[in-house]
This record gives C-alpha cells, structure tokens and sequence, in this order.
C-alpha cells in the first residue's frame, strides 16, 4: 500500500495524506504500481470525456482532456519528454547529455518534440469514434506507466543519484507483474485490438530505451521515463486511429 501511495505522489498531483509512501522504500519499489495509477489516470480522463462530448465537438472534447491530464500530472511527462529530447539530440558526450538533461530550461528539440506530441495526440484523440473512443482514452496512460515500468526493469540507472536510482530494487516478478494486470485491463476495454495498440507501443518505447541507454552511457534517467510515458501514450492512440479508421473493426469486447 504504502508503494502505490508513493506512485500516486509521483505521478500525479493528488494529495496524500500523512506520510506514509514517502519513504526511500516506498519510493523504490513503487514502478510496479505505474500501471494501476495509469489506468486511474485513465478512467478519470475518459469519464471526463464522456461527458464532455455530450456537449462539445469532438475536437474541442480532445484538447480539454489534454489539458485535464496535464493538470492532473503536473507535466511530469512532458517535462521529462522536453528534457529527453533535448539532452539526447543537444549534447556530444554521455556526459554532456545528462547535463543538458539536468538543465530545467527547454531548448529547441523539447519544444519541437513537446508541440508534435501535442498536436498529434490532439489529432487522435479527435479521431477516435465510438465505441472505440473513451476505452482508448482510458487505456493510453495505462500503457503509457506501463512502458515505464518496461524501461525501469530492462536497464539500469544511468546515475548514482536520483530519483530513479532505487529502482533497481523492482525485480523482473514484479514487472511481469505490472504487465499482466496491464495486459488483462487493455483486453477488457479494447479487445484483442488494444493488445496490439500496447505491444507496438512497449515495442517502439524499448527500442527508444535501448538507443537511449546507448546515448548515456549504458543507463537510463527519470526523464527517459517520463519520455517513455508520453511516447507509449501516443503510439497508443495512433494505432486505435489506425485500426478504427482502417476498418479492422476495433471496438470493446462488451460492445
């Protein structure tokens, strides 16, 4: 318990009260949690837009939950997607990059990377029909914590100091783990389809991870992380776009 109030902490701006799941343990072994607030993060984002398209286009529907999850995460992400790109397109040296990566100024690669995750983000959320449209918006940050998970179990820490550096701790059982319930959730909300839209997201996020890893010098950093989120997120929605609008007939199995 103590390990999921410690997820919570991290990944959204909820407040928890009292101290428990603050602690360097707690800490530590919350990525196996990632998956569960993800999918919170999710529900919360897709009731929303339930409601909302009731009353507003689609388009104008999309980019209020955008910026819903926005508020909701406090940009942990999309801080650490601007800070990503720009240490790992910025710098010459392993060296160099994860102190560029340090730097809390956005440079020109993190503002490129944060405006086209937007706008594409926007483009699919906008596109999605039902009754494909509010599963998909709940499954994204669930697939989008999952894919950090993926990371933190597949590489190393590529510092001796952070936030992630207690990571190490989540064992190989516990990310099985956080997958499996990932895994169950995506089938129930979006049928074979969604695990297709999961497994090309964790595919292309650990593809990402290891030429990352090979950019800093064998590890990787909570900004990558978070990178992993936004990324995973909207590789997600773009291949629900791609199966609905293609004809392949994703919808829910309880549809």
């Amino acid at each position: 318990m103590s390990s999921l109030l410690a997820a919570v902490r991290l990944l959204t701006v909820i407040p928890v009260a009292g101290s428990r799941g603050s602690d360097s343990e707690s800490i530590a072994r919350s990525p196996v949690f990632f998956p569960v607030v993800g999918l919170a993060i999710g529900g919360a984002l897709g009731g929303l837009d339930y409601g909302l398209t009731r009353f507003l286009p689609d388009g104008v529907s999309a980019a209020l939950v955008i910026a819903s999850a926005i508020a909701l995460t406090g940009a942990l992400h999309l801080d650490g997607l601007a800070d990503a790109a720009d240490g790992l397109f910025g710098g010459r040296t392993p060296a160099r990059r994860l102190e560029i990566m340090r730097d809390s100024s956005i440079g020109t690669f993190g503002a490129a990377v944060i405006g086209s995750s937007m706008l594409v983000r926007w483009a699919a959320i906008a596109a999605l029909v039902s009754p494909t449209r509010v599963p998909a918006i709940v499954v994204a940050p669930l697939i989008g914590r999952t894919a950090a998970l993926l990371l933190v179990g597949s590489f190393p820490y590529a510092r001796e100091q952070g936030l992630g550096s207690g990571y190490s701790r989540v064992g190989w059982v516990a990310v099985i783990s956080g997958h499996m319930f990932a895994a169950a959730a995506v089938f129930v909300l979006l049928g074979p389809w969604g695990l297709l839209a999961m497994g090309a997201a964790l595919a292309i996020v650990w593809g990402l991870g290891w030429w990352a890893a090979r950019r800093l010098g064998g590890g990787l950093t909570g900004d990558v992380y978070g990178a992993a989120s936004e990324i995973a997120e909207v590789v997600a929605l773009v291949v629900a776009v791609a199966l609905v609008e293609g004809g392949a007939g994703a919808a829910p199995i309880w549809d």
